[in-house]
């Protein structure tokens, strides 16, 4: 007839994913990790819309961490690009342990206790030492920190607290002097464990003041 024409309605139901959930463009995926895993670090197939990819886990990740797969989610039917995948990584803590891994937390247990209450009260106490020796220390080799870039002056830190060995025990030794009679009983217990962790703090403690060495001071 002469009527007006209608609209055609097309009615699209979208099915579950097993493993992907849509929050408009971007996509979410649950990560399930191991302990070790979680403290390692690895890397772990996911599913995406476009088949399976692989992604890092860094060391150290904690659980509720939040991994942002750029253009990996839905296109967008305006045509502005795509959205992203969020990887939500949960960490999967044992119910049972073997007495080796339970000996192991426990000896860690402690140590994050002597370090949190004491070592890190006794390096924000001796900062100002322990910048005043590093800038030192720079004076001594000749300011050749400062021929190298921001990248390599955190590498040059890491480097000389690890790997100079007289310098690595200078330092601790500021550390140490500072103990009472008590938390040396503690140290020596476990000296090894300890002076690792002595020396990473040290060492971020003096790349997150790296600005406190862009004065250059002439060799003497």
């Amino acid at each position: 007839g002469n009527g007006i024409a209608g609209d055609l309605l097309v009615a699209i139901e979208e099915l579950p994913h097993e493993s992907l959930s849509r929050e408009g463009d971007n996509l979410h995926y649950d990560l399930y990790v191991s302990f070790s895993d979680a403290v390692l670090g690895s890397s772990k197939e996911i599913d995406t819309v476009t088949g399976k990819v692989r992604i890092k886990v860094e060391p150290g990740v904690q659980s509720g961490k939040i991994l942002r797969l750029r253009n990996k989610g839905i296109p967008s039917i305006n045509g502005y690009g795509t959205g992203d995948l969020l990887v939500h990584v949960n960490v999967w803590t044992p119910k049972t342990l073997t007495k080796e891994q339970k000996d192991f937390f426990e000896k860690m247990s402690a140590d994050e206790h002597f370090q949190n209450e004491t070592l890190r009260p006794i390096i924000k106490l001796q900062n100002d030492l322990l910048l005043a020796s590093f800038q030192n220390y720079i004076i001594k080799n000749k300011n050749t920190f400062y021929e190298l870039r921001l990248e390599k002056r955190m590498a040059y830190i890491a480097n000389a607290l690890q790997k100079d060995i007289k310098y690595r025990n200078s330092l601790k030794g500021m550390i140490i002097g500072q103990f009472t009679v008590a938390e040396f009983q503690t140290y020596i217990q476990k000296a090894s464990s300890l002076n690792k962790r002595i020396i990473t703090m040290v060492i971020k403690r003096l790349q997150d003041q790296i600005q406190y060495f862009e004065k250059e001071v002439l060799v003497q």
